[in-house]
């Protein structure tokens, strides 16, 4: 529903697309959901997505991701990821789970919060609660952040900050 949703689809199926190029280019990914203008425009065979938000996932490969919030996983290729709020895991690439790689998949991130994991890029295991929590992270793996700007300037992984 919307001018230009679906529009490539060819043999992808239980898909749902509510806005303008909402699942544009998709043509054989199935049982993804993409709510708003341009959520998972640019995606084509993926799975198990569910997209809300004015350019969520929209250069998205990977599957299994649940996001809500504008520009959350903007630029995503990478499995599991959960991300929920304006700019959450906005840059996150390989970051989580890499679509498919079979090897070196230490786990999915989790950004809730506007731009929590914003920066993030191919780090994984990661979990952000707070606005701009982790939001300097980029390729470190297994760290928590919880509270307004909780770690927000660290670069290194392996930390834990509650507060």
């Amino acid at each position: 529903m919307g001018e230009g949703a679906l529009l490539a689809n060819t043999t992808g199926f239980q898909n749902v697309a509510i806005g303008v190029s909402a699942l544009r280019n998709n043509s054989t990914g199935h049982n993804n959901i993409a709510i708003g203008q341009d959520a998972c425009s640019q995606s084509s065979g993926s799975h198990f997505n569910i997209a809300v938000g004015s350019d969520a996932l929209v250069f998205n490969t990977g599957s299994y991701n649940t996001v809500i919030g504008e520009s959350t996983l903007y630029n995503n290729v990478a499995d599991s990821n959960t991300a929920v709020g304006e700019a959450a895991l906005l840059e996150n690439t390989t970051g989580g789970t890499p679509s498919g790689s079979g090897t070196g998949e230490v786990g999915p991130n989790t950004g809730i919060g506007a731009a929590a994991l914003f920066s993030n890029t191919t780090g994984g295991a990661n979990t952000a609660l707070g606005f701009e929590a982790l939001g300097s992270i980029q390729t470190n793996y297994f760290s928590t952040a919880v509270g307004f700007k909780a770690l927000v300037n660290s670069t290194a992984g392996n930390n834990d900050a509650f507060g």
